[in-house]
């Protein structure tokens, strides 16, 4: 998308409207630095690939909602839980735990459990790290936002 990293380095480190929002933040990851989303101001999620691994990313405050569904070696993710739930052969039981703390009225619900044994969401102002290590999937939470 960019031509080097001296541009990308000079539109983050400039005031340069002229740049999309996307632009703005595909800038900042190609920069190889996930702790400089704390200096973006918005709403966002994303998701990129780099180095066999992927990369679920969500703003400061959880505007912008990020789902992923991980069970064996599936692994898919959404903006929206609904087009999870529509992905042919995803495992939709119920988490019990969910349901029983939202029936109670409990408020201290996770911020990563949903109301899906296997879908997750990715927590506000971290990125999150997903490898396939043997067969079984290795998760890094990593926080740029607290």
């Amino acid at each position: 998308m960019f031509e080097s990293k001296e541009f990308i380095n000079a539109v983050i480190y400039s005031n340069n409207t002229s740049l999309s929002d996307n632009d703005f933040i595909r800038a900042i990851i190609d920069k190889d630095s996930f702790c400089d989303l704390k200096s973006v101001n918005g709403d966002f999620c994303g998701a990129t690939k780099r180095d066999g691994k992927w990369i679920l990313f969500r703003d400061h405050m959880g505007v912008m909602p990020l789902y992923y569904y991980l069970k064996g070696d599936k692994f898919y993710f959404a903006e929206d839980i609904r087009d999870l739930c529509a992905i042919d052969g995803v495992d939709l039981s119920i988490n019990e735990k969910w349901f029983y703390l939202d029936m109670t009225g409990r408020s201290t619900l996770s911020l990563r459990e949903t109301e899906f044994k296997y879908i997750f969401a990715v927590c506000p102002g971290t990125w999150t790290e997903f490898s396939l290590d043997n067969s079984s999937w290795v998760i890094k939470e990593n926080t740029y936002w607290t």
